[in-house]
């Protein structure tokens, strides 16, 4: 047992064998619209990123009965910090921080492993924590920011940060895989598309304007719904006014179709509503495409995502194309490692920080290979041990890298 966590809570009622979720309890906050019942969660309700550290919950007036023993006050939050911060508020309260100034043995954690943080986020709690006093040294911000070490370097603070990564909290419950070489026609690329945004929707115009979706299993689902945004405004931060002109009728249509399923897609009930987190998606719908055209959550942000999405085309044996964040294939490539086939795939798009630039490249570079179909087809056939070798990475892992951090805060 050389990895135990012990994590603190001050809402801990006697007759209950678990205790309730760290959370500011002088915020009026409401239930969350997400399917979790709240924004706050709790460590017995196991969370993958502790897979293999063991998690022993604690009442807050141990921390001063064990002086020498290392606690943390677990603060797990459905929402970016920025969702406070950004109102000047710290999601934890004042006599928690007089409890970190007061006991040495006492830490802090504000952790969401899937959500990201911006640069100014981070820049800004560490300020506020400062302004009440408190030693950032003892405190630690964790999720799937990629980028959380280099801003820290960048902004020379003190606080902690570590980017965890996505794959113990997405695999997990994965369907089964198998390699699959002959495709059903008309599903060369499969395109999935969740909440609406702006590069989604731009992209899936840009699709419908080089004729790319009669080859495409696409979806969209929680389109505008007719909010009677003004349609020029969803598209501006990306399309020049010449291109609102040039794709006026792609935008036509899309803005006409609220849900759209992909093949092999099932009905069931909530399949089109916002927050449920967990979308059936059929395995055919994988198996039956040479190319994932991936849509991350992130495009116009400076932070790097790794969400699920970016992991599924190597886990069904799909060669991956990610429209993301500048430099996004980058540091996917860098954190865990993937063949991403760069002899065959050009990423030259991943280079260009410019939002709309990158697109347009990136659309390119889908027509280029849609014009060389029986090569990538041929590659896909002479490669099978390449595609094999990507699902071993994601079936096989053991989460070490997580491991040996929440080891070292142990100590």
């Amino acid at each position: 047992m050389d990895n135990v966590l012990n994590f603190v809570y001050d809402d801990w009622p006697m007759e209950q064998k678990f205790p309730n979720a760290n959370r500011p309890k002088n915020l009026n906050f409401i239930e969350s619209e997400h399917d979790e019942n709240l924004p706050w969660e709790v460590s017995y309700k196991t969370m993958a990123i502790f897979k293999n550290t063991i998690i022993k919950n604690h009442k807050i007036n141990e921390v001063e009965l064990n002086p020498n023993k290392i606690f943390y006050y677990h603060i797990w939050h459905r929402l970016p910090i920025s969702h406070y911060l950004n109102n000047d508020i710290l999601p934890v309260d004042s006599n928690i921080l007089e409890l970190l100034r007061i006991h040495k043995n006492l830490n802090l954690i504000f952790m969401n492993e899937v959500e990201v943080d911006s640069k100014y986020s981070l820049e800004k709690l560490n300020d506020m924590l400062l302004e009440n006093e408190v030693d950032v040294s003892k405190v630690w911000v964790i999720n799937n920011n990629q980028k959380l070490q280099y801003w820290k370097n960048e902004l020379n603070i003190n606080l902690n940060v570590h980017s965890c990564k996505m794959l113990p909290q997405m695999f997990s419950t994965q369907q089964p895989a198998k390699w699959k070489l002959d495709k059903e026609d008309g599903s060369f690329f499969m395109c999935h598309n969740r909440t609406p945004r702006p590069h989604r929707y731009a992209l899936l115009c840009l699709l419908k304007y080089h004729n790319l979706l009669l080859d495409t299993n696409w979806s969209l689902i929680n389109g505008w719904q007719s909010d009677k945004v003004n349609v020029t405004s969803r598209y501006s931060s990306l399309f020049l006014k010449e291109d609102m002109g040039r794709f006026k009728y792609e935008i036509e249509y899309f803005e006409n179709i609220n849900t759209a399923k992909s093949k092999y897609e099932i009905d069931y009930t909530n399949f089109d509503v916002k927050y449920n987190q967990i979308v059936f998606n059929n395995i055919h719908t994988y198996e039956n495409s040479y190319v994932n055209i991936t849509t991350e959550t992130n495009f116009q942000d400076e932070a790097i995502h790794i969400s699920e999405k970016s992991l599924k085309a190597f886990y069904y044996f799909q060669f991956p194309l990610i429209l993301a964040s500048y430099q996004h294939i980058k540091y996917l490539k860098d954190v865990y490692g993937f063949d991403l086939f760069e002899d065959i795939i050009n990423y030259d798009y991943d280079n260009i920080q410019n939002n709309r630039d990158r697109l347009f490249a990136f659309i390119e570079e889908i027509n280029r290979i849609h014009n060389n179909k029986e090569i990538f087809i041929e590659f896909y056939k002479n490669n099978k041990e390449r595609f094999i070798k990507n699902h071993n990475i994601l079936a096989n892992y053991e989460n070490v890298y997580d491991y040996n951090f929440f080891k070292q805060l142990t100590k």
